[in-house]
Order: C-alpha cells, then structure tokens, then sequence
C-alpha cells in the first residue's frame, strides 16, 4: 500500500491512480464523481464501457441481455461480459494522469494477472456494505436487477432448470454477495464502511480524497 509521501508525490505528478470496488449500487459512481468533480481526476465508470462494448442503450438492457442463470444464453453471455469487463478495466489501467477507476461488482471474478495488475497499479478502496445495505441492495436486484455474473457461485441446478422461485434465487444471491465481500476485503488496500462515509463525509464538506489519504 501507498505511504501518504507516495500518495502526494503521484497526485502532485499526475499519475495517481485509485480503484473504487465494491457492491453494485454501493455508491462507487457518486464517490468517483466526489473525486473526480472536486480534484481534476479523470472518472471511467467500467459498468458504461462494458455498455457500450455490448452496444446496449443501458445498464436495463445489459441486465436483459445477460439474462439469469437459467436463461438459456447466460454462460456464453457471462463469458462476453467478463472479457469486454478485462478489456476496459485493462484500458483504464493503461490511461495516464491521475484517474479514478469506477470498477463494477464483478471485479473480483477477473483474472487473477488483471486482479493482480490493479492492485499493483492502483489503491484499491472497499466501500463495504453494512445490513442495511444488503437488505437495499437485494430488494434492488428483485426488482430491477443490474447484470450480474455469478462465476464460480452459479447455482447447480440452474442448468437442468429453466426456472427457479425468486426466494430460493434471493437466498443464492446473498451467498454470492457475502462470498464477494470476502473477495473485495482480501483486494483492498483501504476499506471505508458506507455508513460511516455517509456519517463523517457530510460532516466534512465531503472530501474524500482526504479521508483516503488519513486512512492511509
């Protein structure tokens, strides 16, 4: 991990990079912007590069397209995202200037060089998600999903199945969140839990960028 003396040195020469992981739906986007907005850096939301590499008008359209995992398309399709995911992730690492990686929920599901490059190429930060948190994002997922991979936590029986009941789908996806949530806390470098950000930032004028460089 960075030193605050390596920290402001990179700022100061324009080549700081900084990696936002986390949930979907977390706040990573409106925390990228804060950066992004008040300090100069530039912001790549990987969920839009994806988009755009799928050629769909939307994060709706991307989730359609995706589909479940007992939709008969979805592992070929899980395939094509997780490859246009390494191709703009790989891209935002390869961009110069000081610049603010807005990663997507399934940045723990990329290779392990890629994985291994963006945490020796950036400080990655965690935006932990509490209960409450969890509880918002399932009922998001249930209602209006965001595209998903689900990798390795695929439910068995999803492929001798072209159905499964929301509820018993609802308990698989908080598996996979809490199996990821491991994941993002094994990356970090900084972890900031999203109820304590939200709490002290708005106390703080919102700088985040300070409270990275304390937290380092």
């Amino acid at each position: 991990m960075l030193t605050t003396a390596q920290f402001t040195d990179l700022r100061n020469r324009n080549c700081l990079k900084i990696a936002l992981i986390g949930m979907s739906n977390i706040g990573k986007t409106h925390w990228a912007k804060n950066i992004a907005t008040r300090y100069g850096f530039t912001h790549c939301e990987i969920d839009t590069q994806i988009q755009t590499l799928l050629k769909q008008a939307d994060m709706n359209a991307c989730a359609h397209w995706l589909g479940l995992p007992t939709t008969a398309h979805y592992q070929e399709r899980e395939c094509i995202y997780l490859r246009h995911e390494e191709t703009a992730t790989r891209a935002a690492l390869s961009h110069a200037g000081n610049f603010i990686i807005d990663t997507t929920g399934s940045v723990v599901h990329l290779s392990s060089e890629l994985r291994h490059d963006i945490k020796n190429q950036t400080l990655i930060v965690y935006l932990q998600a509490n209960a409450q948190d969890m509880q918002i994002l399932r009922e998001r997922f249930e209602s209006v999903p965001k595209p998903l991979i689900w990798a390795e936590h695929t439910p068995a029986f999803s492929k001798t199945t072209a159905h499964i009941p929301m509820p018993q789908l609802m308990t698989y996806y908080t598996q996979l969140m809490e199996a990821r949530a491991k994941l993002y806390q094994e990356m970090a470098h900084i972890t900031f839990k999203t109820a304590y950000l939200e709490t002290q930032l708005k106390r703080k004028n919102a700088n985040f960028l300070a409270f990275i460089l304390q937290a380092l």
